[in-house]
């Protein structure tokens, strides 16, 4: 009769199974992750629609932001920038990407 010779919690894959379904699911976070700054950034584009034009500290206050998982508002923010749904201002200001620009 042949040991045994498995580490516990090992399947018969040596554990390459395990890694493989936590590979997974750091892929589903990572779409969860995307999908949360995806929606913040709709949220902060509500947001600036009445305004067009606010400040970092003033569009933060106005979104609510302070109930935001911790650093949701920056990166909500940085996407908007990337995407092209806000353009970022001189003196921390943000504008609606949207608005014409002779409209500032």
């Amino acid at each position: 009769m042949r040991a045994d010779t498995r580490q516990a919690g090992q399947g018969h894959d040596g554990g390459r199974g395990r890694a493989k379904r936590a590979r997974r699911g750091r892929g589903a976070v990572a779409r969860h992750d995307e999908a949360v700054i995806e929606a913040e950034v709709r949220r902060l584009a509500n947001t600036m629609r009445p305004y067009g034009v606010l400040r970092r500290d003033a569009l933060e206050r106005a979104a609510g932001a302070a109930g935001w998982h911790q650093g949701g508002f920056d990166a909500a923010l940085r996407a908007a920038v990337r995407t092209g749904a806000f353009k970022q201002l001189p003196a921390g200001f943000y504008r609606d990407a949207d608005r014409a620009t002779s409209a500032c």
